[in-house]
């Protein structure tokens, strides 16, 4: 294939090129000489003896080595120690004792309320009495008992349990004695007499 140079440093020129892009000189039909291509060395000619280099490995980014040197270093020093795994089980144990504890806790709080109550409400029960209603609500608890006993009787057990802030006469045969979050309400009937007591959650 023949190969157009220029006829003033004998560069390769591109065709069609009207400047030569290595001398700058005008390219002319006349000035640009066709040349052939160049002859293929043949093993017995001889080039320019040219001295090889060693090529140092570099590096082809500035972090790849230190995370290189990171990974040698970690597979050097081995696996985690005992002691270091030894902290997330502790930490974990710890939460679950926390856990535990708090449950328990809570167990015992809503035991000790309900035995409270309980026993607020047995107190309050007159001894020999007959249970007609027993009710309990989120507001608190309506009890409502009879008995044969006279009314004078019954009004004294409560004074001296209850110990009621306030007493008050409905009636000749029906009396209300309150104490904080504690109702009775005293009637007799039919030679029967009638207790109705209303204990709330809150005073």
């Amino acid at each position: 294939m023949s190969v157009l140079r220029c006829s003033t440093c004998s560069a390769e020129l591109i065709p069609e090129a009207n400047f030569c892009r290595q001398c700058g000189a005008t390219v002319t039909v006349r000035s640009a000489e066709l040349t052939s291509e160049e002859p293929t060395l043949t093993l017995s000619q001889r080039t320019d003896d040219v001295t090889t280099q060693r090529l140092d490995p570099r590096a082809t980014s500035p972090g790849r080595g230190s995370l290189r040197d990171s990974v040698v270093a970690a597979s050097l020093a081995g696996p985690a120690s005992p002691s270091r795994r030894k902290v997330p089980m502790a930490l974990l144990g710890v939460g679950v004792l926390v856990i535990i504890v708090a449950v328990l806790s809570s167990v015992a709080f809503v035991r000790m309320r309900s035995h409270s109550r309980t026993s607020d409400s047995a107190a309050l029960i007159y001894p020999g009495a007959a249970t007609v209603v027993d009710m309990t609500s989120d507001e608190g608890r309506a009890i409502q008992l009879q008995t044969g006993d006279s009314l004078d009787r019954v009004l004294a057990w409560y004074d001296e349990s209850l110990r009621p802030t306030k007493r008050m006469r409905l009636t000749s045969t029906s009396f209300v004695l309150r104490n904080q979050n504690v109702t009775a309400t005293i009637a007799t009937e039919d030679n029967k007499t009638n207790i109705l007591i209303k204990q709330s959650l809150t005073p």
